[in-house]
């Protein structure tokens, strides 16, 4: 990878993966109490003998009398483990968004193509990393919901252990078929669903969607941003539309990768379920349709309005820290444009030291990072340095010196 490239990946996490990790952080402290109970109701149909529950309120008032509050935070590190992997998705979502802002005759081509390839694949490699987090997750959740058989509570790494010598390496990876299914829509239907409900908000129409992403980059290299309500409606309805469409992915996903803890029981009975149209065809009969959709409106909240409040505080603290990264990064701060001048205007300034210093001066002042600009005219957002700017300044400074020598 040559420089440039690697300054560009390297500009895209500072600026991009810190406030992806902070904002994602926050937001798992905020919604795992509520996902622990949806998870325990999920789990009534993993293994007989688990507490049932007749609703969410149900759940949560037996939760809390038999087990206390801290028992809805179980799981919690393992779900905190996840949060860097935020980092992943936000910047191949950000370089998707970088191509499809380039302007073009047809809309999307083969590189924003690619760009969304990549995108889906990063979602692919993070959900293959969680998925050994996101089985123990799971199994601290709804472990009480065993405790009338006596099974001990365990913590991540006792969990990790008992799953490796009971179904070895493939029981940290089972269900992750389930996972993608259910990732990769929330993935797309969270990020370009927003980026679509936001167009429709500003723009009050539903086509026009291509254009967008140009008019995107250009609000935030101004420094600009969404209303509030904007934001916040368009993060509800994409987070809405992602839970409705993948909630029986998310029922089915549960309980395979919580069935295995039948061996905990006293009868040592094996894992009910084959795979995940087992599952599906299984419950319907046994439980009714109803089941599938069993925490839908809990994760239906945590998805929506999870990011209602997820993309307007990953904006904030993007904006800001944006700023905060031109003092803490200068190196990485994009480079001042070449000074241009007009054809026939003679040398910028005369030889010797004299040239020097006012070409520093034309640079200093066309940088605003050392420049005595005010804040309000710097660039907010960070633009991601490419190999695109370098070649487009060598042309404009190639440009520039031969219409000098024309004139001459």
């Amino acid at each position: 990878m040559d420089t440039s490239k690697r300054s560009a990946l390297t500009t895209s996490v500072i600026y991009t993966g810190v406030p992806s990790f902070l904002t994602t952080s926050a937001t798992a402290l905020i919604w795992h109490p509520l996902m622990t109970v949806a998870t325990r109701q999920q789990f009534a149909g993993a293994v007989s003998g688990a507490t049932q529950y007749s609703g969410f309120f149900d759940a949560a008032s037996k939760i809390l009398r038999n087990d206390g509050f801290a028992s809805l935070y179980r799981g919690f590190l393992p779900r905190l483990l996840q949060s860097p992997l935020a980092v992943v998705q936000w910047v191949t979502y950000e370089a998707f968004k970088e191509q499809a802002a380039k302007p073009r005759q047809l809309g999307f081509d083969s590189s924003t193509a690619k760009y969304a390839a990549l995108f889906t694949g990063s979602r692919c490699l993070v959900t293959f990393v969680k998925s050994p987090l996101e089985i123990v997750k799971e199994r601290m959740q709804v472990e009480r919901s065993l405790a009338k058989f006596d099974v001990k509570k365990r913590s991540m790494m006792e969990n990790i252990k008992f799953v490796y010598h009971t179904d070895g390496v493939r029981g940290l990876f089972r269900g992750l078929h389930v996972n993608l299914l259910r990732d990769i829509p929330v993935a797309w239907g969270i990020f370009l669903g927003n980026d679509y409900w936001t167009h429709v908000l500003t723009a009050n129409k539903f086509t026009g969607f291509g254009s967008f992403f140009a008019k995107d980059k250009e609000l935030a290299m101004a420094g600009k941003g969404y209303k509030l309500h904007v934001n916040v409606v368009a993060g509800f309805l994409s987070g809405l539309f992602a839970a409705l469409v993948t909630h029986p992915f998310d029922v089915a996903k549960t309980i395979l990768q919580t069935q295995s803890m039948s061996r905990l029981l006293p009868n040592a009975a094996p894992p009910k379920y084959r795979g995940l149209w087992d599952v599906l065809k299984r419950v319907t009969i046994e439980r009714g349709p109803k089941f599938l959709f069993t925490g839908f409106l809990v994760r239906a909240a945590h998805i929506s309005v999870g990011s209602m409040l997820y993309l307007p505080i990953y904006r904030f603290i993007k904006l800001n820290w944006g700023e905060a990264c031109k003092v803490l990064f200068p190196s990485l701060a994009p480079p001042p444009a070449p000074p241009t001048r007009r054809p026939g205007a003679g040398p910028v300034a005369g030889a010797g030291s004299t040239a020097s210093g006012s070409v520093s001066a034309v640079a200093s002042s066309a940088n605003p990072m050392t420049s005595g600009a005010s804040p309000a005219s710097r660039p907010t957002a960070c633009p991601v340095l490419s190999v695109d700017q370098s070649v487009a300044g060598k042309q404009a400074e190639a440009s520039s010196s031969s219409s000098s020598k024309h004139n001459a």
